[in-house]
């Protein structure tokens, strides 16, 4: 078992079933809870949730950043059927679920994986070569109809992040140079 300050991920979720120590439902914030069922001896980081809250995704660093899914029934149940997509980190996803943004490990580009559909799986993911390669690029967000991208990369004189977006007009569209 992880220790608490370990680099597991943990969310503030009521406990399963929901309910207070009283047995009563309640909207009270909860502790923080160590979601023990996705975490590994890895480095879990970068967990996004879906709009629904129940889908999450996440990267795990061991010998290479790999790209996790789980699912669960309700927001007060545990995540189950924990599957490995392919390599990369930093996971942000569109608000229909269907296009994934992450960081290719290899060339440390950000990459797009699509699919048709929440039932089928992710195509492989292909870099986004409009935008830019250099300065470590990180997608953080993405707007709910995937036309707007926000992401960081390291300044030129590799000081600290800035924070940079890039658009495009649909889908199927190019993205535009990518502007800070």
């Amino acid at each position: 078992a992880k220790s608490p300050t370990s680099s597991s991920i943990a969310a503030n979720v009521p406990p399963v079933g929901g309910a207070s120590s009283s047995g009563l439902k309640t909207n009270r914030p909860r502790e923080p809870v160590n979601l023990v069922e996705l975490n590994s001896d890895g480095h879990e980081n970068h967990p996004w949730l879906s709009n629904s809250g129940l889908t999450i995704y996440w990267a795990t660093m061991s010998s290479e950043y790999t790209i996790w899914t789980a699912s669960r029934d309700d927001a007060h149940s545990r995540f189950v059927g924990k599957k490995r997509l392919f390599r990369g980190h930093s996971p942000v996803l569109t608000g229909d679920g269907l296009e994934m943004f992450l960081v290719e490990p290899n060339s440390n580009a950000i990459a797009l994986a699509t699919r048709d559909s929440l039932e089928q799986p992710f195509s492989a993911p292909r870099t986004i070569r409009e935008l830019p390669l250099s300065g470590l690029p990180r997608p953080s967000s993405v707007s709910s109809d995937g036309l707007v991208l926000y992401f960081d990369r390291q300044r030129d004189n590799k000081r600290g992040f800035e924070v940079w977006t890039a658009r495009r007009n649909t889908r199927r569209d190019k993205w535009r140079t990518s502007q800070r």
